[in-house]
């Protein structure tokens, strides 16, 4: 977008387009020898696809963005979910959340990108739970060498975190704050509170152990 407002549009898409290759000549000193390197590990040919699709994030898990605990604690010694609870854990907390909700609705007709960017994070984070890991694991190069799709979950907590500020901003700003993210907050406290409840129940139990 600055690009096409500019005056000088040419000089605009020129300096965009030198971003990237400054950007590797300036760290050619460390990207050249670890590229060397890289292609004399074991990794450097790729890896079967049953390797790379290891530790995808699975969809579930997304449970664990509002309650951390939800599939249980390494410390208690029982996990009941899949993989590794550090790894698949997207833990961001209600109020960060609401926050976050706050300011994508105060961005209009530009929350799609937002919305977009993070749709697309959580298809790379979901690796193999998804068809596009399989299609980039053919076609994009490199992508074949790496596993832990899960990672790309970090790059959607950044988003997400840029979102609450955004929020927290608008909050700050706002002589008068929508109802709604107090009745949000109050409603989702409600719902987990009382869905830890049920877990605890013998109802509950039953649902655990099926799932495990």
């Amino acid at each position: 977008l600055v690009v096409v407002h500019r005056e000088n549009r040419l000089e605009a898409m020129l300096g965009f387009a030198a971003i990237y290759p400054i950007a590797f000549v300036l760290s050619a000193v460390q990207m050249l020898p670890g590229m060397d390197a890289a292609a004399e590990s074991v990794r450097g040919g790729g890896t079967p696809y049953e390797f790379a699709a290891m530790f995808s994030f699975p969809p579930e898990n997304a449970a664990t963005f509002l309650v951390p605990w939800f599939f249980g604690k390494i410390p208690d010694g029982w996990y009941w979910g899949r993989c590794y609870l550090w790894e698949m854990n997207l833990f961001a907390g209600l109020g960060l959340t609401l926050l976050a909700l706050y300011g994508l609705a105060g961005l209009g007709s530009r929350a799609w990108r937002w919305i977009a960017i993070l749709a697309f994070v959580f298809l790379l984070a979901v690796g193999s739970h998804s068809p596009l890991h399989r299609w980039l694991y053919d076609y994009l190069p490199g992508f074949e060498s790496f596993r832990g799709s899960s990672k790309f979950g970090f790059f959607g907590g950044m988003f997400i975190a840029l979102l609450a500020g955004v929020g927290a901003q608008r909050l700050m700003l706002s002589a008068r704050p929508h109802l709604w993210v107090a009745a949000g907050a109050g409603t989702v406290a409600a719902f987990l509170a009382v869905f830890a409840w049920w877990l605890g129940t013998a109802g509950g139990g039953r649902w655990i152990g099926a799932t495990i």
